[in-house]
């Protein structure tokens, strides 16, 4: 099963919000989340919310947390 969350209308360039999403992808949601809180690129935040959004998601599942990865 998969967990997914989107975030529209960020203001950001798709360029700039790469870098950041690419420094998360593989990781579990644990990992991203420490990674993005020390991360200076202003895409950050944004991403931050939408890996936060996607684990709250997670907890009307039956899916454990250590099991969602960042594709």
């Amino acid at each position: 099963m998969q967990v997914r969350a989107i975030a529209k209308d960020i203001g950001i360039s798709p360029r700039k919000m790469r870098l950041v999403t690419n420094a998360v992808k593989g990781k579990t949601v644990i990992e991203a989340q420490a990674i993005l809180q020390f991360l200076p690129n202003a895409g950050a935040l944004p991403v931050s919310k939408v890996v936060a959004s996607a684990a709250a998601t997670r907890r009307i599942t039956t899916i454990s947390i250590q099991m969602i990865y960042i594709f």
